[in-house]
């Protein structure tokens, strides 16, 4: 009885420790249950898989900089003996001595799978579309105003090493809970240095400011893109960019509306691309004549199945989604590409083989 009552304070202590971490690093969003549930169950993640979870995220490997692994040793050993003492069983050492490797590198695994990575893929058009050199285009979706080192410096630089010609943001930059500033960093160092369109995502909609939110954008020196479209002279080409808002606070009726008013504004004989958040919607855009359609929101299924490209979970399209990864053919054979987006700390479990992404797309001729 009295093993049995210690094993409960042990755990009860190693919740609430982790419980008060995260709500000093990352208060709750109280919409309703949906978001509720998660984050009062990450804790238990958290003992059980190791504390990569509670580092401060702006430490992560992004700017060159390895002194957060430094910082995490200490507590990653603190938490495997936190885990030794917690199986304790009287003569089954072998046993625990394999549960603690298992969690071990359970968690390596999880601070592994939040490095971000660029992922890169070819279009291949008409060449009447694509009369001069090939057009390379950064796509950045779900950053959900996440840290990638000061001022944003290792994400922005590992965009700049691709050297794209055009940076796309495809919905929720900002975050609902999560201070704008570090979207807005990341907004105005990228614009400086590269010509920058951003549409927006449900997220920006939820913290009901997005109006300011797309002022910022603005003033940063980005394109926001609402049911139009803008032509950009690229490598002797004319690439079309148009986009539209996140439907969630909008009719079927509305948003067809504003995918009709963005294509209507683009050049048949240009390059066509479609910026938008939800990659739910496949046989919708395939009404439109687009090149390419660019999407993000399903951050990759969260927990990927191992060397695949499906999800466990994605917003909208719930289990084993079907579009959360890398390019799908439409019905009218032009092409979907979906990113897995940059979001970890504000996501309410971690991510498993699923590194945040940048992707990197380059348009060739056939």
């Amino acid at each position: 009885m009295r093993r049995a009552v210690r094993r409960i304070a042990y755990c009860l202590f190693g919740y609430v420790a982790a419980l008060g971490v995260q709500l000093a690093f990352l208060p709750p969003d109280w919409n309703g249950m949906g978001t509720i549930v998660p984050y009062f169950a990450m804790p238990i993640l958290t003992i059980l898989f190791g504390p990569f979870l509670l580092v401060p995220q702006d430490a992560w490997l992004g700017s060159g900089d390895w002194s957060w692994l430094l910082r995490m040793l200490p507590l990653y050993f603190v938490h495997l003996a936190y885990v030794w003492r917690l199986l304790a069983r009287p003569g089954r050492r072998a046993v625990r001595i394999f549960e603690v490797c298992l969690v071990a590198c359970w968690s390596a695994l999880g601070v592994w799978s939040a490095l971000p990575a660029v992922e890169r893929h070819e279009l291949r058009v008409d060449g009447a579309k694509l009369p001069g050199g090939a057009v390379r285009l950064a796509v950045v979706s779900d950053l959900h105003s996440c840290r990638y080192g000061k001022g944003q410096r290792g994400l922005v630089e590992m965009i700049e090493a691709q050297r794209p010609d055009l940076v796309l943001m495809v919905g929720d930059i900002f975050d609902d809970r999560l201070p704008d500033g570090p979207a807005v960093e990341f907004a105005a160092e990228m614009a400086r240095r590269r010509p920058c369109v951003y549409v927006t995502g449900n997220h920006e909609f939820w913290s009901n400011r997005v109006f300011g939110m797309m002022g910022a954008m603005k003033k940063a020196g980005v394109t926001v893109l609402r049911g139009g479209c803008r032509t950009y002279s690229v490598n002797g080409n004319e690439v079309d960019v148009c986009g539209v808002d996140d439907p969630t606070e909008m009719t079927e009726e509305d948003w067809t509306e504003m995918l009709e008013a963005a294509y209507g504004g683009s050049d048949p004989s240009h390059l066509r691309v479609l910026l938008t958040h939800r990659p739910e919607f496949p046989e919708l855009y395939a009404r439109f004549g687009y090149d390419l359609v660019l999407a993000g929101h399903a951050h990759g299924g969260q927990w990927r199945c191992p060397f695949s490209k499906r999800g466990v979970y994605s917003p909208d399209q719930y289990f084993l989604p079907e579009y959360v990864d890398g390019p799908y053919r439409l019905s009218n054979g032009s092409t979907m590409l979906v990113s897995r987006g940059l979001a970890r700390e504000s996501a309410p479990v971690p991510r498993y083989f699923n590194n945040p992404e940048v992707l990197v797309v380059d348009i060739l001729r056939q």
